[in-house]
C-alpha cells in the first residue's frame, strides 16, 4: 500500500481485515519490522553529502511523497494481495507539502 498524499502524519493503520484474509501470510507495516525499522543503508556514499538521509523501507510516522510505502502484503498470489491491500485501512493527517502543486514552474534564467 503506498501514500496518495504528498506529505502527512499516519495516525492509524488498521490491518486486521486484511490479515483475516485467506491466503495472506503476513501484513507488514513499520511497526512489524524489528530489525529492519531502521534507515536504509545508503548504498552511494558521495563526498559532497555531509548530512545524508535514506528513508525508512515503510512509512514510519510521516509520508513524504505520493507514493511512499506504508504497508506491505505477502500472500499465496498477486489477486489475493491485490484484495487484501483493499482491507487497509489508514488514517492520514494531511499537512502542507513542501512544493504546492498550485505553484508555477519559474524558466530557468539564461
Amino acid at each position: 500500500m503506498r501514500s496518495p498524499y504528498a506529505h502527512a502524519r499516519i495516525i492509524s493503520i488498521d490491518v486486521s481485515r486484511a490479515a483475516a484474509l485467506e491466503g495472506v501470510e503476513a501484513v507488514l507495516t513499520h511497526k512489524d519490522l524489528d530489525v529492519a525499522a531502521g534507515p536504509l543503508p545508503l548504498l552511494i556514499p558521495h563526498p559532497a553529502l555531509t548530512h545524508p538521509h535514506t528513508q525508512y523501507a515503510l512509512a514510519k510516522e510521516v509520508v513524504r511523497y505520493v507514493g511512499e510505502a506504508v504497508a506491505m502484503i505477502v500472500a499465496c498470489d498477486r489477486y489475493v494481495a491485490e484484495d487484501a491491500l483493499a482491507l487497509i485501512d489508514v488514517e492520514y493527517e494531511p499537512l502542507p507539502s513542501s512544493a504546492p502543486a498550485t505553484r508555477r514552474r519559474q524558466p530557468m534564467p539564461r
